[in-house]
């Protein structure tokens, strides 16, 4: 049977930030309770059961009924975003994030939805992805629509690691990493291109000077 002194032992492990776990979140056994803060500020739970001696997460369970979208307690506009995919990733950056307002997805899938969240604030952010470096990642990335925010990729932090824990574990976090801006084409207005094209005909012939027609016969 594990203990708490076990889980915390885990958390140590995984390089976890402890002081916000004994702060923040509440653990009972093998399990993490972890208070979660939507864009509404309304709040949630999201239980992860650890298992200390495989030193990963075996289980998780959300209490919550709306987005899958959740960002530290302590909002600060004047703050860039920092996103990253999982709970583990989060738990473990914030020590190095302090200057990031800090959201985690759950699944890299919600990333198009956060990006939406993040314009509804009403405010030109600059958006910096560190999710998984992975193929689902790269497809996710492509398939964010338009956007007037600011999106980098920083995933070169990684240091070629799968994750931002991962990397915190091997001492290869590097956040000072030079970004790459992530451009996305404005969509272009639908068009009738038929009638252009006949207004456009329609036009030319018009423009036809009589004097370019041929004699008459006779």
């Amino acid at each position: 049977m594990h203990t708490t002194e076990d889980t915390l032992n885990y958390c140590r492990q995984r390089y976890l930030d402890r002081a916000y776990i004994q702060s923040k979140c509440k653990i009972e056994w093998d399990t993490i309770i972890i208070p979660l803060y939507s864009f509404t500020w309304q709040m949630g739970w999201q239980e992860r059961y650890t298992n200390p001696s495989l030193h990963w997460w075996v289980k998780s369970k959300t209490i919550y009924w709306s987005s899958w979208i959740y960002f530290l307690n302590g909002w600060d506009r004047e703050k860039k975003i920092l996103i990253v995919e999982w709970e583990i990733d989060f738990l473990s950056i914030i020590p190095y994030a302090t200057s990031y307002n800090l959201i985690w997805l759950k699944w890299v899938n919600n990333l198009p939805h956060a990006i939406k969240d993040i314009e509804k604030l009403q405010k030109v952010y600059d958006v910096y992805i560190l999710v998984d470096n992975d193929m689902p990642a790269e497809e996710t990335i492509a398939r964010i629509p338009y956007t007037e925010l600011h999106l980098y990729d920083v995933r070169d932090a990684l240091n070629w690691y799968k994750d931002v824990n991962d990397a915190i574990c091997n001492n290869a976090l590097n956040l000072d990493c030079i970004p790459h801006r992530i451009y996305k084409q404005k969509p272009r207005p639908k068009t009738n291109k038929h009638r252009l094209l006949t207004e456009y005909t329609l036009d030319q012939i018009n423009e036809i000077s009589c004097l370019s027609c041929p004699p008459a016969i006779g």
